[in-house]
């Protein structure tokens, strides 16, 4: 059940009986030492958590009987390196393996009519939608494939290794939080033929560049005007870049979102302008060196 080990810092390994069906949500979640599961033929569903920050697991096998595998369910297993997706699986929740740092490949069986994948990435199975980029897959440089339309939640969420990802025309949707933590990326770049979206100087915007969606991380600039054409900027957009010691924020802008400028730790000054009408939580969280707004 839900939490069934929830005191088990000091469990290593398990073998689960072969009259099991379902693995419950959380139920293994902060098992931290351990190292070796064993899950029968009999379990159908991996549910939500059920694994998140077992960080001494470094490999599971999923058998054949799983349909489903719940959210989060290996969120933040920091040791595990690869993982299997088998034939049998037609279901894989919101940020199954989001922060998973040591994730080279998640690899999906040729048989599988729900899921694929293309060098370690997860796919649906007609690549129209991508779902996890691996967080340690070590290219610094990725070009998302053409027959991709939409962009998971946290897809690329805390991939440290791509400094830049060039997003394809075919693109039309990208989720929450997908380059959130990308403490490496200098850029993303939009093809000009995307009727959805659009770069400037490796930028992400919408189209007509009313939305900016995500300014990266490791973009070098220490300062930066946010185009007068601006009048929404996502939640978390500037989160986490240290370089920035000034930003000009245009008037037309509404609202400043939750977490939007947080750990901006360079950002001495700023100034709100009159069109805002709201300052979202921890907008400013982190900003060490801010000493006017």
């Amino acid at each position: 059940g839900e939490s069934a080990f929830e005191d088990c810092s000091n469990l290593t390994s398990i073998t689960i009986s072969d009259s099991v069906t379902s693995i419950g949500d959380s139920a293994f979640a902060y098992c931290s030492s351990l190292s070796s599961v064993t899950i029968p033929d009999s379990v159908t569903s991996i549910g939500g958590w059920t694994f998140s920050y077992c960080n001494n697991l470094s490999s599971i096998t999923i058998p054949d009987s799983v349909t489903s595998i719940g959210d989060y369910a290996f969120e933040d297993c920091s040791n595990l390196t690869s993982v299997t997706i088998p034939d049998s699986v037609t279901s894989i929740g919101q940020g199954a393996f989001v922060g998973c740092e040591s994730l080279v490949a998640i690899n999906v069986s040729e048989n599988n009519n729900a899921f694929s994948s293309g060098e370690g990435v997860l796919f649906n199975k007609d690549k129209t939608h991508l779902v996890q980029y691996p967080v340690r897959k070590e290219n610094s440089e990725y070009s998302i494939p053409d027959s991709v339309k939409s962009i998971g939640d946290s897809a690329f969420a805390y991939c440290d290794s791509l400094s830049s990802i060039t997003i394809p025309h075919s693109v039309t949707s990208i989720g929450h939080g997908a380059f959130g933590g990308c403490e490496s990326l200098v850029a993303i770049n939009v093809s000009e033929n995307n009727n959805a979206f659009s770069s400037g100087e490796g930028v992400l915007f919408n189209k007509d560049k009313t939305h900016l969606i995500k300014y990266p991380v490791r973009k070098e600039n220490s300062e930066y005007s946010i185009p007068d054409s601006v009048t929404s900027i996502g939640d978390s957009a500037f989160s986490g870049c240290g370089s920035l010691r000034s930003i000009t924020i245009p008037d037309g802008v509404t609202y400043i979102g939750e977490a939007m400028f947080n750990r901006c730790s360079s950002l001495s000054s700023i100034i709100i302008p009159v069109s805002v009408t709201y300052v979202g939580d921890y907008a400013f969280g982190g900003c060490i060196s801010l000493t006017d707004v």
